[in-house]
């Protein structure tokens, strides 16, 4: 019960398990506490509370948003956030319309190019709560329009196609982003830095405007991590004066190497973690 997990993903966003299922597997993991941090939304919050009630383990209300920094997609894990805040949801339901919208674009697109292909029958195949251009792709191998997904994304469905159907995808400025969930009550950390593949500098770079920004921690400890990432980025995080904190990404059977708590039996997140980053009060 000394371990905990700040990043799990549930069937609100991209994970394969329902919150329910996710507490019973920290439960049975031996977990002290669990943070549910959905991609852009924390309808999996309230389950995961009450299935965790009564019980030894401790839910953490979280979320995972995608930002925009120096021209690079940077995700942002909100901690401990107030998951009822009007503002928060009212910004988290906007960022869904904006996404909607640029699907609908994109569908009109291919439509355009001659393909019959609706939103109805996207949402109905969908992957996840929102439709992806990875939806889009499947659907045009489906019906035959294409041979596999790599070639509806080389021919339709990139900035770069030929005949490219490809609209930008919104993504808020990380100062945003920060002052967002601060405004919920929660603290920010900088979400599987190992995947940006920087260099020491631009992430020195990274970290040095996020704590600016009022970001407060580095997910140091990840799954992604190849060895030496944990102590690269806990270096370089400190040099900022930011805190750390980790966890597994699970997102069950599309992740299925991701163990809850464990990752890929390469990370341990002690829940001294917490109280280094001010969350005291579950």
């Amino acid at each position: 019960m000394d371990f905990i997990d700040l990043h799990v993903h549930t069937t609100a966003s991209d994970g394969t398990c329902t919150p329910s299922e996710v507490v019973e597997m920290a439960l049975e993991t031996g977990l002290y506490a669990i943070a549910i941090t959905d991609h852009d939304t924390v309808a999996g919050v309230n389950e995961a509370i009450g299935a965790a009630s009564g019980r030894p383990l401790k839910v953490i209300p979280g979320v995972e948003i995608s930002s925009v920094y120096d021209g690079r997609e940077v995700h942002v894990l909100g901690l401990n956030i107030d998951h009822h805040n009007s503002f928060l949801l009212r910004t988290l339901s906007q960022v869904e319309e904006i996404r909607n919208e640029r699907n609908e674009k994109m569908c009109s697109l291919l439509q355009k190019q001659g393909f019959d292909i609706t939103m109805e029958e996207l949402r109905q195949k969908a992957s996840k709560t929102t439709v992806t251009r990875g939806d889009m792709g499947r659907l045009m191998v489906a019906k035959g329009y294409v041979r596999n997904i790599d070639e509806a994304f080389l021919l339709y469905l990139s900035s770069y196609s030929e005949h490219s159907c490809y609209v930008p995808r919104f993504r808020m400025p990380l100062e945003d982003v920060s002052k967002l969930i601060t405004f919920a009550g929660g603290i920010c950390s900088i979400a599987h830095p190992v995947q940006y593949k920087m260099t020491i500098e631009q992430y020195r770079k990274l970290f040095r405007s996020a704590r600016r920004f009022g970001i407060k921690c580095v997910e140091a400890i990840h799954s992604d991590n190849g060895p030496g990432d944990q102590d690269k980025f806990t270096s370089l995080a400190l040099e900022e004066n930011l805190q750390i904190t980790g966890g597994s990404d699970f997102h069950g059977k599309s992740k299925p190497d991701i163990t809850i708590g464990t990752g890929r039996g390469n990370i341990m997140v002690p829940k001294t973690i917490l109280n280094n980053i001010g969350i005291t009060d579950i």
